[in-house]
């Protein structure tokens, strides 16, 4: 249970790390704004 747990939370980090690269690319402003935001 702990185990898919900590699977789906990383697959999900990843899954965002990805997003926000091609955001990224997009523009860069905008994306750098997001993860001030996030943090």
């Amino acid at each position: 249970m702990e185990q898919s747990k900590k699977n789906r939370l990383m697959a999900y980090a990843e899954y965002d790390k990805r997003k926000k690269s091609k955001a990224v690319k997009q523009s860069n402003g905008a994306a750098s704004s997001i993860s001030a935001v996030k943090k």
